[in-house]
């Protein structure tokens, strides 16, 4: 079945972070944390005001450590949490989506605005087209610069598993796919890797094997080469940082398999790869944008 992004919130806000048993979702947020706040600082001062449009429970809020800070998120679950985490501070936070957006970048004094930044992380790929459409017209009007993370599709071509396969199904022809299918399919250790969420217990028998939200969920990926310039063109926009987090060396296969391998990935390890390799081998990317 799948859900929007609000109803998978909802469903795990309780343990967003990770925290008790699950240490490689805490690890994965403590990593991401890190790697945002040093890209942050390379490119801002901390006397900025941030709008963290889809804050969550404002874990941003926590570690950036700005002059000003407005959240905002459309669960009301994630903003309860926020709430509950900052009690003296919930009027920074609002349940809403692009209509309060624009209202805060209205409600902004002009000298004020001059030194906000907007940042949107691990929100996009759920938004549709028209939404990222209003998200980047708001930021335009109001000439803010613009911190986003998006999803790399390219990551596909490398991940020798079923979402290989899918991508050459969804660029090739049915003529060639039909002559190549199941030659590339023998080729791959793991065709049918990751199960879907509805296969797990009645072909794999372990509830424990990893699956895919991609399988629960409409989740857009980009390819990082070319979705940075086309936003940057589209609402004239300067790009002045391109950030590839979760750097896949190896396939997903190979370095999710344990505790070990998952610390390299949530990890600079693979900094020293050059831009190109690492735009295509990151699972996720950030882009600073600047306004002309």
């Amino acid at each position: 079945m799948i859900m929007d992004a609000n109803e998978l919130y909802k469903k795990y806000s309780a343990n967003y972070m990770g925290e008790g048993d699950n240490k490689r979702l805490e690890n994965y947020h403590q990593y991401r944390i890190s790697s945002f706040t040093d890209l942050f600082r390379r490119n801002f001062s901390d006397n900025s005001q941030v709008i963290d449009y889809g804050c969550g429970d404002g874990v941003l809020k926590k570690n950036l450590g700005t002059e000003r800070y407005i959240g905002i998120d459309p669960s009301d679950e994630m903003i309860h949490l926020a709430h509950l985490i900052f009690p003296d501070s919930k009027q920074e936070f609002l349940q809403g989506g692009l209509k309060e957006l624009r209202s805060a970048c209205l409600n902004t004094p002009p000298l004020l605005r001059a030194r906000t930044v907007l940042i949107c992380l691990n929100t996009l790929p759920y938004m549709s087209n028209d939404e990222v459409d209003e998200f980047f017209s708001i930021a335009q009007e109001y000439q803010l610069p613009v911190i986003v993370s998006h999803t790399n599709e390219l990551l596909d071509l490398v991940s020798y598993n079923r979402y290989t396969i899918e991508h050459r199904r969804n660029i090739l022809s049915d003529e060639d796919l039909e002559i190549y299918q199941q030659q590339f399919n023998e080729m791959l250790s793991y065709p049918d890797r990751p199960p879907k969420v509805s296969q797990v217990n009645v072909r794999f028998g372990d509830s424990n094997i990893n699956t895919s939200e991609r399988d629960t969920i409409t989740k857009f990926r980009v390819d990082p080469f070319k979705w940075p310039n086309a936003i940057a063109k589209k609402y004239g926009y300067n790009i002045q940082e391109v950030q590839p987090i979760r750097i896949f060396a190896f396939p997903p296969a190979v370095m999710e398999r344990d505790e070990q391998s998952l610390a390299l990935l949530h990890s600079d390890r693979f900094d020293f790869l050059p831009d190109t390799y690492k735009k295509i081998f990151c699972s996720q990317f950030r882009v600073v944008f600047i306004p002309k």
